[in-house]
């Protein structure tokens, strides 16, 4: 029979009545998954020859299924199916079969209770691994498999709760520990790694093709610490720098790229120091003002207004810091202003502020086309050219 499974038991007839002495040996029984356009025979009434007696399975799902013996030789087809009782007789029940060994070439195992196949460990009692039927399909470590710290599941997602791996480990997106690997907005490849201290403190890191960039955050300020990037990607972030150093709340940018360093104050507008191929150029940043305003350390204003304008100094200073005040009107002064107390001082007429008891100030005319003031650590020194 063509891609029929069995195994071979041969049973002695007494003969004559005398038990022991040699009979008919009985038929070999043949069991396989019954399909159609197979020969299945039935030899019990043949008395020489090689006899054979088919019995065939057929699964109801996958805990049940029924065994049917063969009554008459025939040829299996879509008409003559196993409930046709001419040519097939169902078992009514299957016994249980208790054996300390089990040898088999080829075997077809159904469960019918607990579907599971368990392999014990030494002491015959613990769960070493196991298979089934179940959601974990195979499984190690445990009885029950949805515990167990080894587990594959039945559409392929594997469990482990340690793993040494040798080879290529190819991933397209997945965790290792707080980082992510997924893809950017720009479907490049991405590792991600965030971590939060509380609800106004966080930190990330990002790996790609496109660069490496290191961000942190404050109480909902945003500061881009660090960035390296491809020099061909930099037309995605809307900078020129390869290598970029920027702390947006302390105003500290670093620009590099093609062979120049460019030190900025608070924006990207005004360069505090170039570095080109070996040179280097100290400028400050520079900004127009048209009213009054509070002025910022180690820059340059120039006054472009029609009427006299209050400037005031920084009310937390640091040693060195500098500002230098060009006024271009031609009809109005302007102020100095500082909330500290006795900290301006006027270095060329070597006197010192006036007070009009919520600010030190002074004023000047359009005389004084550029003024400069310097923290030394204890006063603002005001120098006018």
């Amino acid at each position: 029979m063509a891609g029929a499974q069995g195994h071979i038991t041969v049973r002695r007839k007494p003969k004559d009545g005398v038990n022991g002495a040699n009979g008919l040996p009985g038929c070999i029984l043949r069991q396989s998954e019954w399909a159609a356009g197979v020969e299945y025979r039935n030899d019990e009434s043949l008395s020489s020859g090689t006899r054979y007696l088919d019995i065939a399975i057929v699964t109801s799902s996958a805990n049940t299924f029924k065994a049917y013996k063969c009554k008459k030789t025939h040829t299996s087809s879509a008409s003559i199916p196993v409930t046709n009782t001419t040519y097939w007789e169902a078992f009514n029940s299957l016994v249980p079969v208790y054996t300390p060994l089990i040898m088999a070439q080829n075997a077809l195992l159904r469960f019918t209770q607990t579907n599971q196949l368990l392999v014990m460990k030494s002491d015959n009692s613990t769960v070493a691994a196991g298979m089934g039927g179940g959601d974990y399909p195979l499984w190690a470590g445990a009885v029950t498999p949805a515990n167990a710290p080894f587990r594959v599941s039945i559409a392929g997602k594997l469990y482990a709760t340690d793993a040494e791996i040798s080879g290529t480990i190819k991933a397209d997106n997945g965790y290792f520990g707080v980082f992510t690997i997924e893809s950017d907005s720009w479907g490049d490849g991405l590792i991600y790694g965030e971590c939060y201290y509380d609800e106004t403190e966080h930190h990330n890191i990002s790996i790609s093709p496109d660069g490496i960039s290191i961000y942190g955050g404050y109480n909902g300020q945003d500061i881009e610490a660090v960035r390296i990037m491809p020099y061909w990607y930099s037309d995605k972030y809307d900078l020129d720098g390869i290598i970029t150093i920027h702390a947006r709340e302390n105003g500290c940018a670093i620009f590099v790229y093609e062979g120049y360093i460019d030190f900025y104050p608070t924006d990207t507008t005004s360069i505090v120091l170039k570095m080109t191929r070996g040179m280097a150029q100290i400028r400050h940043s520079t900004k127009k003002i048209t009213n009054s305003t509070t002025l910022v350390a180690n820059t340059t204003y120039v006054i472009e207004s029609s009427f006299a304008t209050y400037l005031y100094l920084p009310s937390s200073p640091k040693q060195g810091d500098r500002i230098r005040i060009i006024n271009n009107s031609t009809s109005n002064g302007f102020t100095i202003r500082s909330s500290l107390t006795n900290l301006i001082f006027n270095v060329r007429t070597n006197s010192g502020s006036s007070s009009d008891g919520s600010y030190h100030y002074i004023t000047y005319s359009t005389t004084y086309r550029v003024v400069e003031v310097v923290y030394d650590g204890e006063y603002w020194n005001a120098y006018y050219l």
